[in-house]
């Protein structure tokens, strides 16, 4: 892999789930790390239901090796945020190879 690929700035974020007032659980994320990637879209359709259309986007992200990322992580990049599917570890814990799909766009703060 040409590191000089990896031309798209993502932004982890790990999950960390806390308690509310009633005692249920609410899944928060925070900042982890700031990483270059390489991004590619695989592909996407609609799933239509009686109601409304739900449409996806499944992407590929390519970057370094670090053993810290995992499934409780999401990716923030060009304002929308991915969830995790799969990760392909690429030879030697070299880089890894992440399969995600869109999962909700940022929500901005304009105060």
């Amino acid at each position: 892999m040409i590191t000089s690929a990896f031309n798209k700035s993502i932004i982890f974020e790990k999950e960390v789930t806390s308690e509310n007032v009633l005692g249920t659980p609410e899944p928060k994320y925070t900042f982890f790390k700031n990483s270059w990637a390489n991004m590619r879209v695989l592909g996407g359709n609609t799933q239509y239901t009686e109601n409304s259309g739900l449409p996806f986007t499944d992407v590929e992200f390519t970057f370094r090796y670090d053993p810290k990322i995992n499934y409780d992580c999401r990716i923030l990049c060009d304002g929308q945020y991915y969830k995790i599917q799969h990760l392909y570890v690429e030879g030697r814990k070299d880089y890894i190879r992440i399969k995600a799909n869109v999962w909700e766009k940022e929500i901005v703060n304009t105060r």
